[in-house]
């Protein structure tokens, strides 16, 4: 641990300390009290509130380069400056981001000319929109988190996880429709786990009707639709719940705005492909415009690039560098890599590589412990089943889409809650089977990764 300390200065080490108490302190004060719903929502919009305060809104305000924190950042404002100016959906090959679904642009394109009218910078009413959204993300994270684990300190544990995890100092700044994908997708989890403990048709209907509303933001929302049909599929299956429950108003009219959002989003590229005679790919519509995006041998796909792991490559090159001598064209290591840092590397290296070591142990430790707890408990078969459809669905777009965005863990990233929360959970139910070794171990390495995490977020968060 002294290694990653090292190089942080001491002003950074006492902040992240005194961040890390208060917090803690926070945490515990609401997770012991009975609060209701909506003052829990309350008060956890206002701590996300300060964090991103204290914390991101320098760099979503434009202190750093929004370049840096975000992938393709001038072709999605390039879209959303052409529905300002035109209010139309525009041409699909105008522009390196013009097939994409349009929600999102419209959406700020609406506030961006709202801040304008109040004498506000266009790009940074975007952005500020991407703080919020990100606030949301956070919140829904928290409250699933709130719901699953019933331990206050296992909580407080995975909420700080959750709260500084390093790809988040990216969302507050970044201009990209995954800004909106994700907050979607974290309300929709959200839903899902509540019906699957109430089990209220009102609570799926909604998590089906959000993968709707994504489905007109980003295809990525397949994954979230992928998650509540195997949910389902595995209730009936186990008869824990009939069909006649899925039988409802309000379902019915989600799974139809399911259909035609779907009709929507693929229907502009089917009859783009049609009357132009040309094969845009219906998952990644700019493959064509840039060879460059072709990795070559870099990211065939071989039965050993699933399944081996380079843990000392992940040491030695901490950042994706789409170098194959790096060990980044087997899946989990360019996986890992990205769920912590997407695309992007920063000075410290030292820090970087603990999170990617320890982050590697906490994922076997939870494989391990769901083996071990096993049928002793089935709630957290709803996170064992989000997790593997988010991994199936990344291995999927890599095997049929063979290029440099296929190893990016940003499509998938909503699941970081699922993986956090699922941690928690088993290290509660290892306590209460009296495995409290792997319990204490699990514990070690979610605080290990927890202290790492907020070290890394004060050195490079402002």
């Amino acid at each position: 641990m002294l290694f990653f300390v090292i190089a942080l200065s001491v002003w950074q080490i006492a902040l992240a300390c005194a961040f890390f108490i208060l917090g803690s302190l926070w945490l515990w004060v609401l997770l012991r009290l009975r609060f209701t719903h909506w003052v829990v929502i309350g008060a956890l919009a206002s701590l996300l509130a300060c964090l991103s305060a204290l914390y991101h809104m320098p760099i979503a305000l434009g202190m750093s380069d929004q370049a840096v924190r975000s992938p393709d950042w001038e072709g999605h404002f390039e879209y959303i400056r052409y529905m300002a100016s035109h209010w139309s959906i525009p041409p699909l090959d105008g522009g390196w981001q013009f097939y994409q679904p349009p929600l999102y642009y419209l959406f700020t394109a609406l506030l961006g000319r709202t801040g304008e009218f109040l004498h506000f910078d266009f790009l940074q009413t975007v952005r500020y929109f991407s703080v919020v959204s990100t606030l949301v993300f956070e919140l829904y994270g928290l409250l699933i988190i709130r719901r699953a684990i019933r331990t206050p300190w296992i909580a407080i544990l995975c909420s700080l996880t959750l709260l500084s995890w390093p790809l988040l100092l990216m969302l507050f700044g970044r201009i990209s429709n995954e800004i909106l994908l994700y907050p979607l997708w974290a309300v929709g989890y959200y839903y899902l786990l509540r019906w699957r403990q109430q089990r209220h048709s009102r609570d799926l209907g909604l998590a089906i009707g959000l993968c709707g509303v994504m489905m007109l933001v980003k295809t990525s929302a397949l994954v979230l639709l992928g998650t509540v049909g195997a949910v389902i599929l595995h209730d009936v299956i186990t008869r824990r719940v009939s069909w006649h429950c899925c039988v409802h108003p309000v379902i019915g009219l989600a799974m139809i705005l399911v259909l035609i959002a779907g009709m929507t989003n693929f229907g502009r590229t089917m009859y783009y492909n049609f009357n132009h005679q040309h094969g845009v790919s219906l998952i990644v519509g700019n493959l064509d415009m840039n060879p460059g995006l072709i990795a070559g041998g870099y990211a065939l796909n071989t039965l050993r690039t699933f399944i081996a792991f380079d843990i000392g490559a992940m040491v030695r090159n901490p950042y994706l560098s789409f170098d194959p001598a790096t060990g980044d064209k087997l899946f989990w290591n360019s996986y890992l890599k990205t769920a912590l840092f997407g695309f992007f590397s920063w000075p410290n290296y030292a820090l970087a590589a603990g999170l990617n070591v320890v982050l590697a142990l906490l994922a076997a430790f939870t494989a391990i412990a769901a083996i071990v707890v096993g049928r002793a408990n089935d709630e957290s078969r709803f996170f064992i089943i989000s997790i593997a459809v988010a991994l199936g669905a990344q291995m999927f777009y890599r095997l049929i889409t063979v290029n440099v965005l296929a190893h990016d863990a940003r499509y998938t990233f909503p699941s970081v809650i699922a993986f956090v929360t699922l941690t928690g959970f088993l290290i509660e139910r290892l306590r209460t089977l009296n495995q409290r070794v792997l319990a204490a171990a699990g514990c070690a390495l979610l605080l290990a990764f927890c202290s790492i995490e907020f070290m890394f977020m004060v050195a490079h968060g402002n």
